[in-house]
């Protein structure tokens, strides 16, 4: 493994989240954030409980397969064909609630696997339906060299998450590990299915804590219905502020806690750590896409828009007064949330130090120069380059590099690379 530091050192201290908490035997946050996130808006005219009782009674009556019944309590436009065709049966066993400015929705559990989401009107008549499995837990495993423990995490329902422990260091550094894609499961990052699991373990041979979890949309591909709800607070920051207050609560040192980012959430990572002053760790930027911001909500569309109809889109979403209006099928609020947190739009306010990584075997080069020749300069910037590894740190043979995950702890740990 060949590696190219480059680090800046001069000066440099750096908040978000409602839907309703689910009760569990699992690791939770604090009563105060618990509060907090529990909080339904005032202008919503549903009480959490009546949404909880209602999806019961509806649960009820899909357990005994009253269809009619089922048909009568629901807007004339839902269909309930899909779900017949894959219901499988099984008594009813838990209900869940989510509520926010735009939504109020159900979730029913089955002991046959199957969760049931509802959404209602403020009538509390039933306007969607649909089936989607359980999510299973993840595995965790326990070494000489570390441990593992189980969490949950975010609005009901809560995802799962895992906390991974130095077996000699209770009070560890700790970092939260994002992965390339938002539909990801906590151990994988892209394509690579096992990287942050693997990372994890490493960093905790090398002293080194940390939190990774099921993004949201791996575990609810039911929670955007329509194009208008796509929002990146439901995709991810709110989970992102559950799991960083969650950090109080744990054998970990929440004071020096680290981000890091890969892929798509590396082009977020700036503005994701700016709203959360309590990661005094640093950030850490790996697999930096091309693009940031806008341009690059636009390529994970597939749009090939021309230069003209580019202007066109930073113009409407400027103007846009109603937030709420599409965009080449996204809210305006979306476009906005990808502006705002955008590296571009953030880096300039980060205070806390910065590492960017880049692996050259399967990484672009020409797009490593440009952020090499725009941050090399930057206050509390480390940029590392290793030329036989790639951007996940694996060698040729798919191996994540050993001396390079001790590396990133050090850097963690340390501020600087050794």
């Amino acid at each position: 493994m060949r590696k190219t530091v480059l680090t800046v050192l001069l000066s440099g201290a750096l908040l978000s989240s409602g839907c309703v908490q689910s009760s569990s035997s699992l690791a939770s946050p604090s009563a105060s954030a618990s509060a907090e996130a529990s909080a339904a808006p005032t202008a919503w005219p549903l009480r959490i409980e009546t949404v909880r009782e209602r999806t019961s009674e509806l649960a009820q009556l899909l357990a005994a397969e009253n269809w009619s019944q089922l048909a009568q309590e629901a807007a004339d436009t839902v269909s309930f064909s899909q779900v017949q065709e894959d219901w499988l049966g099984g008594s009813f066993t838990a209900a869940w609630v989510c509520m926010d400015e735009e939504r109020s929705a159900g979730y029913a559990d089955f002991d046959s696997g199957q969760r049931v989401m509802m959404r209602f009107d403020s009538d509390l008549q039933l306007t969607d339906i649909a089936l989607e499995d359980i999510p299973a837990a993840p595995e965790v495993t326990s070494t000489d060299t570390y441990t593992e423990q189980l969490v949950q995490i975010g609005k009901e329902p809560q995802i799962y998450g895992i906390l991974t422990i130095p077996a000699d260091d209770a009070e560890a550094p700790v970092v939260i590990l994002l992965p390339e894609e938002f539909d990801d499961p906590a151990n994988a990052s892209g394509s690579d299915e096992t990287w942050r699991a693997e990372l994890a373990h490493g960093l905790a041979e090398n002293g080194v804590a940390s939190l990774r979890f099921d993004m949201r949309l791996y575990e609810d591909p039911l929670l955007i219905r329509s194009s208008s709800e796509y929002s990146l607070k439901r995709i991810l920051t709110a989970d992102l502020a559950y799991a960083v207050h969650l950090l109080d609560t744990l054998s970990v040192d929440h004071t020096d806690y680290s981000l890091l980012t890969f892929g798509t959430t590396a082009a977020l990572g700036a503005g994701l750590i700016n709203e959360h002053f309590e990661a005094h760790g640093g950030l850490i930027l790996m697999g930096l896409p091309e693009k940031d911001g806008t341009a690059l909500l636009e390529q994970l569309l597939g749009l090939d828009l021309s230069t003209e109809e580019e202007t066109a889109l930073t113009a409407e979403i400027e103007e846009a007064a109603d937030e709420t209006e599409l965009l080449y099928d996204r809210p305006v609020s979306y476009w906005k949330e990808w502006d705002e947190l955008s590296l571009s739009a953030s880096m300039a306010s980060v205070t806390a130090p910065v590492l960017m990584t880049y692996g050259g075997l399967d990484g672009d080069a020409t797009v490593w120069s440009s952020y090499r020749s725009t941050y090399r300069s930057r206050s509390r910037t480390t940029l590392a380059s290793y030329s036989s590894l790639t951007e996940h740190l694996r060698d040729s043979d798919g191996v994540l590099d050993a001396d390079a995950v001790q590396e990133l702890a050090y850097w963690i740990q340390t501020g600087v690379l050794p």
